[in-house]
């Protein structure tokens, strides 16, 4: 596409409300969490798809990954309607944006219990570093329905007056319909180089 014909818009006023009626409607997860940078994706002027990126759930990553504080971020989501640019073309134009933020790394998960085996990251050039497992629960929520991480009902539980029942005993009690957390695939790009695996 010309230059002109596409454009991407960073933290605009309702970024959050617009990426997340997309993913609502084109994402698996159907939910987007909040983040850090909001990156916009528009073709022709219309609304086509987002990437966001945020600080992740693992407070210990940035250490795990060996940089500093705050020079990490997880690519959160990567959803579209359609495009006709290569979504790599859009990320690339996000690292430019985000590396003058200060980042040196993105990492991001792929999902193996949804088939996701990686084939976006490998067109983006991550580096894999092999497959992730993982503790804890997934919950299914009635009203929602869908599968939900089990750090959504933690705060329920701290919550609670009574705290007799331990965590387990708690969520068998609540009768919560639960599977095992999927395995993941972890990826990261670094921003001053690139490495496919």
């Amino acid at each position: 596409m010309k230059e002109n014909m596409w454009e991407i818009r960073h933290n605009i006023k309702d970024s959050f409300k617009l990426a997340k009626s997309l993913c609502e409607n084109y994402h698996y997860s159907k939910t987007v969490p909040p983040s850090k940078h909001y990156f916009l994706v528009y073709e022709e002027s219309e609304l086509v798809g987002c990437l966001t990126f945020g600080t992740g759930a693992n407070p210990y990553m940035n250490t795990h990954l060996k940089v500093q504080n705050g020079e990490a971020l997880e690519l959160t989501r990567v959803c579209f309607s359609k495009h006709k640019n290569y979504i790599s073309f859009y990320f690339k134009k996000c690292i430019q944006i985000l590396k003058a933020n200060g980042i040196k790394l993105v990492f991001s998960y792929s999902d193996l219990r949804q088939s996701h085996f990686g084939t976006l990251y490998r067109a983006m050039n991550f580096q894999c570093m092999g497959e992730k497992k993982l503790k804890g629960v997934e919950i299914w929520n009635e009203t929602k329905n869908r599968w939900e991480h089990q750090r959504n009902y933690w705060k329920k539980y701290k919550a609670r007056e009574n705290q007799e029942l331990n965590w387990d005993k708690w969520v068998e009690f609540m009768e919560f319909k639960t599977r095992p957390q999927s395995n993941k695939i972890l990826w990261i790009y670094k921003l001053e180089r690139g490495k496919k695996c």
